[in-house]
């Protein structure tokens, strides 16, 4: 499997749980995956910076105009 087949995956999944609580136990091994999958394969990110990229799409019109 192919890092882009992997990312895909687990973005597909995420989006499945969009209106899911994020406390969730669902929802939290979503996000875990997700955070795994991004320090596996494009770099090693913080829990702080892995936040922020949350943040990011929650917040930024770029992305929610989108998703």
């Amino acid at each position: 499997m192919t890092a882009w087949s992997y990312y895909r995956i687990d973005y597909e999944k995420l989006a499945s749980i969009r209106t899911s609580f994020p406390n969730s136990e669902e929802a939290q091994n979503a996000i875990k995956e997700w955070f795994e999958c991004l320090n596996y394969n494009f770099g090693q990110y913080s829990l702080e910076a892995f936040k922020g990229l949350g943040q990011l799409y929650v917040e930024d019109e770029r992305f929610t105009k989108i998703y």
